[in-house]
């Protein structure tokens, strides 16, 4: 169990507005990670509220103590809303800085714009602006092939939007260096602006207070006990799901613990093929098992109760559930193109691969002939690297400074710390 404790009193307490497209936790990401960020920063001294285009009555938010401002869910990809500039021009005042969490969409120039309309004007109360692009500005989406045409509009935008949004920031944060490097390659014309590491991270799972308890995940598809490797996350393309059916079926006679494949998208395109892929194989029918979204107990349940977390995606800004595995002690076995692979490969707390069925193929095999020293030793390393890389109070304090550095009402605040007190 980990304890946090807060030190020291804030003479000011300025106010940060984080606008991003949704909140809904089916999306996971930033929408999730921002639910863990948030009360730490407001412990911190600064106040903190969200500004999103998801329905008021919309039932996929979860709980959530953060102040959260929903303007309504536009009906169109680009994500417009006729209500975003009317708010801002309203109550964006009241706030010290903006973060534009994510790029591509409307909100992001609509920020910009209205920042950049008080500076014009010399406006006395113009926020700080900060952009954070949670891997939005990854090369994979121009490159991957079967994202031709949406390469095209992207570099159009980027052309005649995006880059301006990005270049009047005052800042681009971003959670990983990998992350920062990969940005620069993407488009022509890159800006220099002022680039910051921030990081990410999770909040703890639940401490365990009954002695012995292990969490297994008992409820079906899975019996309880049945030792098997875990995917959490959306059934998508970018995923790489299907490179784990391909290297389960070629490993047929590998020993090969129970898959689960857990989370939302079952219902799309992708989700179907994968579907129809595993009915056309007995073994894959025997072997791999399917559940939908998983939340609270369920997912610390399945996270605690696999051997490791499994994430061969072709492109990963940070992966909020490899951080969540890793606090649970659950080794993960990662692809390359996960950004912080590198880290957890630098822990030894996983192993690393490419994004391709070779590569899973070599994952799973090299997990498989590990020994039970091996793995406890993987596993201790896990939880080491939760502790001192991924916590979100790291994400938190390097977020407190940067404030402390851009926005001239943030002259102190709280310092917010934590011991490792394990039981």
């Amino acid at each position: 169990m980990t304890r946090a404790i807060l030190t020291g009193i804030a003479p000011a307490r300025p106010s940060v507005l984080h606008v991003i497209g949704s909140m809904e936790l089916r999306l996971g990401g930033a929408s999730r990670g921002l639910r863990d960020l948030l009360p730490l920063l407001d412990r911190c001294g600064t106040r903190n509220e969200v500004l999103c285009l998801d329905d008021p009555e919309a039932s996929d938010v979860g709980e959530c103590v953060l102040t959260i401002h929903r303007i309504g869910r536009p009906r169109n990809p680009w994500n417009y809303s006729a209500s975003l500039m009317p708010w801002l021009m309203r109550h964006g005042e009241a706030f010290d800085a903006v973060v534009v969490h994510g790029l591509w969409l409307h909100h992001g120039m609509a920020v910009s714009r209205w920042v950049r309309s008080l500076r014009a004007s010399r406006h006395a109360h113009a926020p700080t602006l900060m952009v954070m692009p949670h891997g939005m500005l990854d090369p994979w989406f121009q490159e991957a092939p079967d994202r031709r045409w949406k390469a095209l509009r992207n570099a159009l935008y980027w052309r005649m939007v995006e880059r301006s949004v990005v270049a009047s920031a005052d800042a681009v944060l971003f959670t990983s260096e990998e992350e920062r490097l990969r940005a620069h390659s993407t488009f022509p014309r890159y800006p220099e602006v002022r680039e910051r590491v921030v990081g990410f991270g999770a909040a703890p799972p639940p401490a365990i207070r009954t002695t012995g308890l292990v969490y297994p995940y008992t409820e079906l598809p899975l019996a309880g006990g049945e030792p098997y490797l875990l995917y959490l996350g959306r059934i998508h393309e970018k995923k790489g799901v299907d490179l784990l059916l391909d290297a389960y079926s070629s490993l047929r006679s590998a020993g090969l613990p129970a898959l689960l494949l857990a989370g939302p998208g079952w219902d799309t395109a992708y989700g179907r093929t994968i579907r129809k892929s595993m009915g056309r194989d007995e073994f894959l029918r025997r072997k791999v098992h399917v559940d939908g979204m998983l939340t609270g107990v369920r997912k610390w349940q399945a996270l605690r109760g696999c051997e490791a977390l499994l994430l061969p995606s072709h492109q990963e800004n940070f992966g909020v559930v490899v951080a969540e595995a890793l606090a649970c002690g659950r080794p993960v076995l990662l692809s390359d193109k996960v950004n912080i692979h590198r880290e957890v490969l630098e822990a030894g707390a996983g192993l690393c691969g490419p994004d391709t069925a070779e590569g899973v193929v070599s994952l799973l095999t090299r997990w498989v002939s590990m020994g039970p020293a091996e793995r406890s030793a993987m596993s201790a390393a896990a939880m080491d690297a939760f502790e001192d890389r991924f916590r979100m109070e790291s994400c938190a304090r390097r977020f407190q400074s940067l404030l402390r550095e851009l926005v001239p009402a943030h002259a102190g605040g709280s310092t917010l710390s934590f011991d490792r007190v394990r039981r």
